[in-house]
């Protein structure tokens, strides 16, 4: 057995402290509606806003999508668990996703690495913070962000929350969603529990999911102010796979919009893996956490944590039609696929503590990605009543170890200067796949934030980031071999240089102003593509490969400000740009593929929040995304623009009860956010809130 190269944390014994510094870089939104450790809104630091509940507030990404900076690209706005949101053009294998500190980032073994933001709902979340790019040292394999959401920590005083929304696009009880929170500490023992059940009928054919949720946590103080945490994040959804509605075939319905092409089960081909009427897939997921805090001083502490993931998934499929002579029957079971997706573990251990005008982060942490079992219980081709695949259970026991060591310093300088200095070591290596690799990297940081006057800063970061091959990156490199281009050519990590600067200037209480500029200069750009293979042209894979460099440029521009006691406004803008280049496929596809796809080159929202009385507040956005490219096997495609303009009343009918209606999409516009699948038109709910 190997040990966790844990040893160099032996001293986290020694020092600690209550959370790294934060820099510019990092944005904090409260969920709260209540005020935030007892301060006014006008009281909280220049990067923190606090956000009311809105419109369907289904997950975490809800409150992320107007974020200049980051996109989000779905087939439906209700139950898609294929939603990709990227950071400053960086997808969903860059960023990372946590909630008190566990990583909830998929695995993906077959198919992709994915978020599934139907499986992180908001249940007892109080905030979430967002770290734009990869100037931290805390966290590996990280280019595009971080985002961490934290559950509310109980207190002596109970409190309890119940939401409530319901609304559609057709009929007024298309989707709704309920969720509860509840929360107390009894002497030295804490509880905090959040629970939700959301569902939603089909909006394309097929497409009706459920999802339910249940995260409770304990809490328990120790003597020499010491904290043990445990809990359990249970979600399991259900999701109807989207089936093609073609005018002019058969089974076309007009009630669905037109879509061309299905959704399709990942991990491998066959006509019993293109789905039809009533195939679904099911995925559920237990992440058990614990952690460990003990404090040392006000200013240090030290935290040990651990997490383990059981992440399931049922794949179904059925006959749409009688076939073979009667062999097959309309609604049967053609396909029925159980794998276990992600059987991950991790440890982290991380000491902090505030020395004179130093504040000191040292840590540690490994993670074991690892799947389970497939097991195939059913395969019949429906053209002809064979089993055409073994059945049985296989294990490919594959798996990628990654182990970081991170240390950093935030020093005061003086009142106006503050110098961030970090070092990453990471390492990592594969096992059991058909091609294994292992490599380790070393990656400085460093930022100055100078503070201009009390109202203004500007902050300018220099740094390293390396991020290592996920499981599906090293699974479908196998598939390359079949491409004379790309055969023996490896699967290598990402190495990026980076810059970023901000300035930000706050209006004493009034609201901010933010501009944000980054480049990044990626060498060894991993991407996916569909190619023929060289065998047999009519023939495609989908592999997995390096090009030699990607670059990203981008700028936004945000802000708000109280312009009356009662009328706050908001705008923001950005400009993003990429380009990739060292494509060693064919010359030609390489040439037309040179950005990454669905990046809209510009992005703004504009929007208003107006209380009209101490009771009734009404809130109006408009939202705009532009072009974007989408590359597919026939070329480049163009996504057009679209702007959309929403609305919101809310009316807080008792002390602690807040009704609200709303509507998306108003003016009822005509767009998609990923290529081939309309999104909603015009769509509206009610919700209800309260808070004792």
């Amino acid at each position: 057995m190997r040990k966790i190269p844990f040893a160099a944390a032996i001293c986290l014994f020694l020092i600690n402290t209550p959370a790294m510094s934060e820099t510019m870089m990092q944005d904090t939104i409260y969920l709260e509606e209540v005020t935030v450790s007892g301060a006014a809104q006008e009281d909280l630091k220049s990067s923190e806003a606090k956000v009311t509940e809105k419109k369907r507030s289904n997950n975490i990404a809800d409150f992320l999508s107007k974020d200049p900076e980051i996109n989000l690209t779905r087939k439906s706005s209700v139950g898609d668990g294929t939603n990709t949101l990227t950071i400053r053009g960086q997808s969903s294998e860059r960023i990372q996703v946590n909630i008190d500190g566990v990583n909830m980032n998929s695995t993906g073994n077959i198919g992709a690495g994915y978020i599934d933001f139907n499986m992180l709902p908001l249940d007892n979340i109080d905030r979430i913070e967002v770290i734009k790019g990869g100037s931290s040292a805390e966290y590996g394999n990280v280019i595009g962000g971080v985002i961490n959401a934290y559950t509310a920590h109980p207190t002596s005083k109970p409190k309890a929350d119940i939401y409530a929304t319901m609304g559609g696009w057709d009929e007024a009880d298309d989707f709704y969603n309920i969720r509860g929170s509840y929360s107390q500490m009894f002497g030295n023992f804490g509880v905090s529990l959040g629970m939700s059940r959301q569902e939603a009928d089909e909006y394309f054919r097929n497409s009706d999911y459920k999802v339910t949720h249940i995260a409770p946590k304990f809490f328990l103080r120790l003597p020499w102010k010491a904290e043990l945490t445990a809990g359990v994040d249970y979600t399991k959804s259900r999701r109807g796979m989207i089936i093609a509605n073609i005018p002019g075939t058969d089974g076309y319905d007009s009630d669905f919009p037109d879509v061309e092409t299905s959704d399709s089960f990942a991990g491998g081909g066959g006509p019993d893996m293109t789905p039809n009427e009533g195939a679904y897939q099911e995925k559920e997921r237990f992440i058990y956490n614990t952690a460990y805090t003990q404090n040392i001083t006000d200013n240090a502490f030290f935290e040990l944590s651990a997490y383990k993931v059981y992440e399931d998934r049922t794949d179904k499929n059925f006959a749409a039609k009688d076939s073979n002579n009667g062999l097959v029957k309309e609604g049967d079971v053609i396909y029925e696929r159980e794998l276990e997706m992600d059987r991950s573990y991790g440890f982290k251990a991380k000491t902090e503590a505030k020395i004179s005008t130093h504040t000191i982060l040292f840590g540690a942490e490994r993670k074991n990605l690892k799947g389970g079992e497939t097991d195939i219980k059913v395969s019949i081709n429906p053209n002809n009543g064979n089993q055409y695949r073994a059945l049985g259970k296989t294990d490919s026991r594959q798996r990628i170890i990654t182990d970081g060591v991170f240390l950093a310093d935030s020093w005061g300088i003086n009142s106006a200067l503050t110098l961030d200095l970090g070092v990453r070591y990471d390492k990592y290596k594969t096992e059991n796949f058909t091609h294994n690799f292992d490599d380790s990297n070393l990656s400085p940081k460093a930022g100055l934030t100078y503070a201009i006057t009390p109202q203004d800063k500007a902050a300018v970061y220099v740094y390293q980031s390396y991020r290592t091959p996920t499981m599906p990156d090293v699974v479908h490199y196998a598939n390359g071999d079949s491409v004379d281009e790309l055969a023996g050519r490896g699967i290598k990590p990402e190495e990026v240089n980076a810059v970023d600067f901000v300035y930000k200037h706050d209006f004493s209480g009034k609201g901010f102003v933010k501009f944000s500029a980054w480049y990044y200069d990626i060498d060894n750009y991993s991407i996916r593509r569909t190619l023929p293979t060289t065998a047999d042209p009519a023939t495609t894979v989908n592999a997995q490969y390096n090009v030699d460099n990607a670059e990203f440029i981008g700028t936004s521009l945000s802000g708000e400000y109280k312009v009356l006691r009662n009328l706050t406004v908001n705008a923001g803008i950005s400009y993003q740009k990429s380009e990739k280049s060292g494509d060693p496929t064919d010359s030609d596809f390489s040439s037309s593929s040179d950005e990454v796809d669905y990046i809209p080159e510009y992005k703004g929202n504009a929007g208003f929040v107006w209380k009209i009385s101490d009771k009734l507040t009404f809130d109006m956005g408009m939202n705009y995304i532009g072009e974007r490219p989408k590359y597919e096997t026939t070329g480049k495609k163009t996504l057009p623009s679209y702007a959309l303009v929403d609305a919101s009343l809310a009316y807080e009918m008792l002390k602690n009860t807040v009704l609200e209606i709303y509507a998306d999409n108003i003016l009822d516009k005509e767009y998609e956010e990923a290529s081939g699948y309309p999104a909603m038109g015009f769509n509206a709910g009610a919700s209800a809130r309260w808070t004792f």
